[in-house]
């Protein structure tokens, strides 16, 4: 098998490994082999999906793409269903995100989306339901409206009176705000307009076109996702938590990262160097060798993203 490494890896570069690997696999009719390559290599697809998705290197096209191709090789892959359709979303490509929002809510008898994410995946397929309708209904008006249109009326309208179309409804800006007191869905507006209203004990953390930002008193970072979703994990945390306990709650949750104890460690390590701030917001609790970290007592954070982000439970 092909051992990833902690350190950024270009995706073709794995792609072409892992292929090879299944190549190799097939050759020597190795089964159980080609089963573990596939897996990597959708696992490979959806991550980096997520990261062009999301990251500051941000990518739609390239994200789509590595999405499709999961898809291909695990066509009941529900989170890069989940995912692909807010791409496609986004695009106003509402039948085939309709579609994807689907399967990804059906998902498969051994992976399924989280319970937000299959609210948020329900919210959505109304939304394109809704969005496929009201189209619908401007062009069969459009071609009502046509003084030349040759058509039953009368026919027509007892369809048209059955038709009941909400045209206020509009396009969903769902985002996601998690604070200690728990998670509820806001506006866009009130996303980015948030950090105007900060207090001066509170930490955010943020998940923008801009990439994964930490900011605290008017000081801005900008992390790569594995160092946003470890410290992500130490914020959130009611009490003192172990990298043992982080690295539990990230390969629980449906977060894809490359990650084990040891590059949890390291991540701290950067953090700890890297925020000007991080004295001021984590206090750390030493037992012989065993380390322990929290957020300060009187300290408060908020975790704002989109609804497509996976976040650690």
């Amino acid at each position: 098998m092909v051992h990833v490494s902690e350190t950024w890896i270009e995706p073709h570069r794995i792609e072409r490994e892992l292929l090879n690997e299944i190549r190799k696999a097939k050759q020597e009719r190795d089964k159980e082999r080609v089963k573990q390559c596939v897996k990597a290599l959708v696992h490979q697809y959806v991550y980096y999906g997520e990261y062009y998705k999301l990251s500051s290197e941000k990518d739609p096209y390239l994200a789509q793409k590595l999405l499709k191709k999961a898809l291909q090789y695990q066509n009941d892959h529900p989170i890069a269903h989940y995912r692909l359709a807010h791409l496609l979303f986004e695009q106003k490509q509402y039948a085939e995100a309709l579609y994807h929002f689907q399967k990804a809510i059906e998902g498969n008898p051994n992976e399924g989306l989280n319970q937000t994410q299959t609210i948020i995946a329900h919210l959505y397929t109304c939304h394109c339901a809704l969005s496929i309708a009201k189209e619908a209904k401007s062009e069969a008006q459009f071609l009502m409206d046509n003084a030349y249109a040759d058509y039953d009326r009368e026919f027509v309208e007892k369809y048209l009176a059955r038709v009941n179309i909400d045209e206020g409804l509009s396009e969903p800006n769902i985002y996601t705000k998690k604070t200690p007191e728990g998670i509820k869905f806001i506006t866009e507006e009130q996303f980015f307009a948030y950090e105007e209203h900060l207090q001066p004990n509170e930490v955010l953390l943020r998940v923008t076109h801009r990439g994964y930002e930490v900011i605290y008193q008017g000081q801005r970072l900008t992390l790569n996702p594995p160092s946003f979703y470890v410290l992500a994990c130490i914020i959130g945390s009611d009490g003192y938590i172990s990298v043992g306990d982080i690295y539990d709650k990230l390969v629980n949750s449906s977060v894809e990262l490359h990650i084990n104890t040891v590059s949890i460690r390291q991540h701290i390590h950067r953090l700890s160097r890297r925020m000007p701030f991080w004295d001021d917001i984590i206090e750390t609790h030493s037992t012989g060798n065993r380390a322990e970290r929290r957020r300060r007592e009187g300290i408060t954070y908020a975790l704002l993203c989109h609804s497509s982000v996976v976040l650690p439970k």
